[in-house]
């Protein structure tokens, strides 16, 4: 009933409007204040620019999930504009579902801004949360994960993997519309499945820690590609997040002095909500350098795995800055990475930034990227997309047991 929640929330009045004004405290203004620059930028559109973006959604079925992903980038040169699309449907029975669909979806957008061309590349999202979540091996854990794919598939899984990516990159480079199969992953799934792995019908084998493994290295050689394309050649990668949950800042700033600046306070406000609400001018925060990511170093010290992933992953670093592109704009988290040998000082990291919110200045619409707001309109995966498959293949409306509730769909961003 919507009187008991009522009656709940005026109970619990004045605790529910404490957590709303914990930003009103000194502490969160002065940290926002000393680490704001002011900057106005000067509009430089490049002359080149792409944006991509993905959308996932599942359909949970008695005794499986169908999944529907999909990314798309837009590419503008001068007056020529491209537009291309990678996406999936099918079927997965692990216990999961939610983070395979989103490894699927990260993948694909990976592969798509990958197979694009521009001098300015913009992705929706966070390279930092591609990097320290390892969906799907979240449930797994990579030491197991790791160990499966080798019994199941051999040694040399990484290898073959990244020659395989090497050549669908070609291809999809070529295609606007890509109807192959999108996760090579997959492929050597099956093929070691059907008898062409080492071990196929060993006895206790676990082709779901082995799949999750595999598809999360996947997800790492395809930005390992996707980044050397990019932090050469003139060109610039910026990941760009209109909601963030980041409290690096505070995290930072409780490392500081004493460390009594914030101390006890385990929960709190993010960095976005801070800087949104402590200041209004066009600028950015001071930006931090990420030297390294957690899960990177969970990979093996040594063999293919180091080679190919961690040594190349653990020589990216990665500038995290907040920024407003237009006075009274909204906030946004910018993150650009970059080759940790190319010595980037705190000064020259301040001068990329400003490069970069010159060309998306040049680019916006009411301080947020003009390109990323097109994309996100056309990416998305609907509901009504996914019924209107599930009814052409006859999933629907016998197969999900939960009809009658209306229930049978999970959202994921």
């Amino acid at each position: 009933m919507k009187e008991y929640l009522l009656e709940l929330a005026l109970r619990r009045k004045d605790k529910i409007v404490r957590a709303i004004q914990q930003l009103s405290n000194e502490e969160y203004r002065v940290m926002a204040e000393e680490n704001w620059v002011e900057y106005t930028p000067s509009p430089n559109p490049p002359e080149s620019v792409a944006a991509v973006d993905g959308s996932s959604l599942i359909l949970e079925l008695r005794d499986a999930s169908l999944y529907g992903v999909k990314a798309y980038a837009l590419t503008r040169h001068g007056s020529t504009v491209r537009h291309k699309y990678l996406g999936d449907v099918g079927v997965v029975t692990v216990a999961n579902a939610p983070g395979f669909a989103r490894a699927f979806r990260e993948i694909c957008e990976t592969k798509t801004a990958l197979s694009s061309s521009s001098r300015l590349l913009i992705v929706d999202g966070s390279i930092i949360s591609l990097l320290i979540n390892p969906e799907p091996l979240t449930r797994i854990g990579i030491k197991r994960g790791l160990q499966a794919a080798e019994e199941l598939a051999g040694l040399d899984v990484t290898v073959s993997l990244f020659d395989k990516l090497l050549e669908q990159a070609g291809e999809l480079e070529k295609e606007d519309l890509y109807y192959g199969e999108p996760f090579i992953s997959r492929l050597i799934l099956e093929e070691a499945l059907t008898g062409g792995g080492r071990d196929a019908g060993k006895t206790g084998s676990d082709p779901e820690a082995a799949y999750a493994f595999i598809v999360f290295i996947e997800k790492l050689l395809s930005l390992r590609l996707l980044l050397e394309k990019f932090m050469s050649g003139g060109r610039r990668l910026a990941y760009v997040s209109k909601r963030s949950r980041s409290k690096e800042y505070l995290r930072r700033l409780r490392g500081t002095g004493d460390g009594g600046f914030f101390k006890g306070r385990v929960s709190g406000p993010t960095d976005m909500a801070v800087f949104s609400n402590y200041t209004r001018t066009a600028g950015f925060s001071e930006p931090l350098i990420v030297e390294e990511v957690e899960t990177i170093k969970d990979l093996p010290s040594e063999g293919v795995l180091r080679r190919l992933v961690r040594d190349y992953f653990e020589n990216i670093g990665i500038i995290l800055t907040y920024v407003r592109l237009a006075q009274d704009g909204p906030v946004l988290k910018l993150e650009i990475p970059f080759d940790k040998s190319s010595r980037v000082s705190a000064a020259r990291a301040r001068e990329v930034v400003k490069e970069v919110m010159d060309m998306l200045a040049g680019e916006s619409h009411n301080g947020y990227p003009y390109p990323l707001i097109q994309v996100d309109k056309l990416v998305k995966v609907t509901r009504q997309d996914l019924t209107q498959i599930a009814f052409s293949l006859g999933i629907l409306p016998s197969l999900t047991g939960r009809e009658v509730l209306g229930e049978w769909y999970v959202e994921l961003d």
